[in-house]
């Protein structure tokens, strides 16, 4: 069983802040979390990670159209339901991978997709060992999109910074999929991302910020440093462990190739 010791001069659980914490997980579970040095059988876990400097927060979850992501800039972000029609499973797949890389690397650890069907989520959680599920839409003859509860939900993905407390919009999302919202406490699965402030931009802001506000961090403090759910590392030193240089360019070949179509 991989255990797992995460350190940091700040540990927000979601409800409190922990002065030079840690968090230990089992199994793909938080089995405890504290201030101050950790039992010494902790620091034999398979995996050490943070460190000085490092601030650990409760990964999102978010609602998200990974898909149309690599079509932000261009008339085919007003069309999904004509994209996701003319798309294989295969190509969906392969297409929502810079946008799950992005999503990761700003500290999400849970993400429902906008999608028609179960396929795309299932396919995801299957390959990447995360954890996605479906935000079904449904696409009509004129080809728009609508939620099937007919609300309008940011998409991280198009407009991080409209969302002004990422923490209460993983809260609000996590009540609409009837899960629990993320957070770091006993017993729960692990979902945690790790911010290094020794370096820009969140430079000394450990040592002269008394009044950090953790949920100004997501988005706006660069990507995470380590990316941890369940007992699975999604991003470690910076870099996305699943997610790597091949798949993104097979994703750019198949953008490219869809967006020549529409110019003609």
């Amino acid at each position: 069983m991989i255990s797992i010791l995460v350190t940091g001069d700040i540990v927000y659980t979601g409800n409190e802040i922990l002065r030079n914490g840690y968090v230990y997980v089992r199994g793909g579970r938080v089995i405890d979390l504290g201030e101050g040095s950790p039992p010494e059988e902790y620091t034999y876990a398979t995996l050490v990670l943070g460190g000085p400097g490092r601030i650990i927060v409760p990964g999102l979850r978010v609602v998200a159209d990974p898909l149309l992501y690599p079509f932000r800039y261009t008339e085919i972000y007003d069309s999904p339901c004509e994209l996701y029609r003319q798309l294989s499973p295969n190509e969906a797949f392969k297409l929502s991978l810079p946008g799950i890389y992005t999503l990761h690397m700003l500290g999400a650890t849970s993400i429902a997709i906008r999608y028609v069907s179960e396929n795309l989520p299932y396919s995801l959680k299957n390959s990447l060992d995360a954890d996605f599920d479906l935000y079904k839409v449904e696409c009509g003859d004129s080809g728009s999109n609508k939620l099937e509860s007919g609300d309008v939900i940011v998409d991280p993905l198009n407009n991080l910074q409209a969302i002004k407390d990422p923490l209460d919009y993983s809260r609000i999302i996590s009540e609409r999929l009837g899960k629990e919202p993320p957070t770091i406490s006993k017993n729960s699965i692990a979902n945690i991302a790790v911010f290094n402030a020794r370096s820009p931009p969140l430079f000394t802001v450990v040592e002269y910020s008394s009044r950090l506000d953790p949920a100004k961090l997501y988005g706006r403090a660069g990507w995470v440093e380590s990316l941890l759910y369940g007992e699975n590392i999604l991003v470690d030193s910076g870099e996305h462990i699943y997610i790597v240089e091949k798949h993104l360019r097979e994703a750019y070949s198949i953008a490219t190739n869809i967006a020549s179509r529409y110019s003609r």
